[in-house]
């Protein structure tokens, strides 16, 4: 995808102040910093649509987990009445 050019007028002093120690802080220029900020925004969507998918996929995980422990548990009090009984 070709790269586009953006230009934003207006921008108060203290945000490009802000904008410049995070820059530092992370050992790059305002413009890659700015970059980076707008193209998170943009898969952000994306980003969270991935998180409620997976989100539901735990849950349905953990669901399945608590019918195997239920299970498994059930197993283990019948192996032990049978072994009483044959005791």
């Amino acid at each position: 995808m070709k790269e586009k050019e953006v230009k934003i007028r207006g921008v108060s002093s203290k945000a490009l102040k802000q904008l410049d120690d995070e820059a530092a802080k992370r050992d790059m220029s305002r413009n890659q910093l700015t970059k980076s900020l707008i193209e998170s925004f943009a898969i952000t969507p994306e980003l969270q649509s991935l998180d409620e998918k997976y989100a539901a996929l735990v849950r349905m995980c953990l669901e399945e987990i608590k019918k195997n422990t239920e299970a498994l548990h059930e197993a283990a009090q019948l192996i032990k009445k049978l072994s009483e009984k044959g005791s």
